[in-house]
């Protein structure tokens, strides 16, 4: 790019005048990238690349905050385990039987007992999930996969 072209998109904007020429593109580079998601280095955690952690959130149903929700991209279902049925304060006439069977991530088939259409507040927007109960112990309380992630038009990354 040349330093017209800088000046067509920065246009009435004030730049120092000792900024570096790499400084001016990456400044003109992230104005003109308006409908692309990147990430940069400095919103890495601490680790690094080197870190292994699951994407976990925290959402709100109704009163009741639920930490250690995890994002999981592999997953077709949103689902939740048995015991934060009672955590969520759920009224059960609001809960649909199901015969659906899942294959768990060991790979041993589990039945889905119910399902439960919710509205969960993550971050400040309203989300209508629907949740399958499963009698499960897993480390998160809430599981939102593919489904979630899809109506959300959210792009996960763990990495982030």
């Amino acid at each position: 790019m040349k330093h017209s072209e800088y000046s067509v998109v920065l246009n009435d904007e004030y730049v120092p005048q000792d900024i570096t020429q790499d400084s001016i593109e990456y400044l003109v580079g992230r104005i003109q990238a308006t409908n692309y998601l990147y990430f940069t280095y400095d919103e890495l955690d601490l680790e690094g690349t080197s870190h292994n952690k699951p994407l976990y959130i925290t959402v709100k149903f109704k009163d009741c905050m639920i930490s250690k929700v995890l994002i999981d991209n592999n997953s077709a279902l949103n689902m939740f385990p048995r015991h934060v049925f009672n955590k969520m304060h759920v009224d059960a006439s609001h809960m649909k039987s199901s015969t659906m069977t899942t294959r768990a991530y060991n790979g041993s088939l589990r039945p889905i007992i119910r399902n439960i259409d919710v509205e969960l507040i993550i971050g400040p927007q309203p989300f209508q999930v629907i949740l399958q109960e499963m009698d499960i112990h897993p480390l998160y309380n809430i599981l939102l996969g593919r489904p979630w992630i899809h109506v959300a038009q959210a792009v996960t990354s763990s990495l982030h």
